[in-house]
């Protein structure tokens, strides 16, 4: 009895692989993967942005040199936001929270995130300069889809709507 249900086991899950296997192969091959930005091709979302925008060689290494100065100080800002988000966290579990200390807190946050702002506007005026104007409406078709798209929630909480009835 044992090795009857060994080889039905086994033919089964042979059954089984070669069913997912077939379903992957149709998935891949027969069916084109619906785009989740608006007018762009499915495959298109996931190219880096430099080669969406068909950037020359000079204006790749003008784009490269950008990028990197933005993130270095986009992301020392977005540290001190975070810091001053946590600061925010610590005081409000205190007992007796500090009124003043949080506004300051919020006035320091609020200050962080103008700052970001303000330099993301400064750098997207610089990439105009070299930008061709298709590759100016690609960037900006681009950056308005991820704008627009909803922000996922992962919580489990009962507001949800993804959580409910589970």
């Amino acid at each position: 009895m044992g090795k009857r249900f060994a080889v039905i086991l086994l033919i089964g899950l042979t059954f089984f692989n070669l069913s997912a296997f077939g379903f992957w192969l149709y998935r891949k091959y027969a069916t084109e993967q619906p785009s989740r930005e608006p007018g762009y091709p499915g495959r298109m979302r996931n190219m880096p942005l430099w080669k969406q925008l068909n950037l020359s060689a000079e204006q790749l290494t003008r784009f490269r040199q950008a990028q990197r100065i933005f993130r270095f100080k986009a992301d020392s800002v977005g540290r001190k936001l975070q810091i001053a988000r946590l600061e925010l966290l610590d005081e409000l579990l205190q007992a007796e929270p500090d009124l003043q200390r949080i506004d300051s807190l919020l006035e320091s946050i609020s200050s962080h995130q103008r700052y970001l702002e303000r330099y993301l506007v400064e750098h997207l005026l610089a990439q105009k300069t070299y930008l061709t104007p298709e590759q100016q409406s690609t960037l900006f078709k681009r950056m308005m889809a991820k704008i627009k798209r909803p922000r996922r929630r992962h919580s489990m909480s009962p507001h949800n709507p993804k959580e409910r009835g589970r």
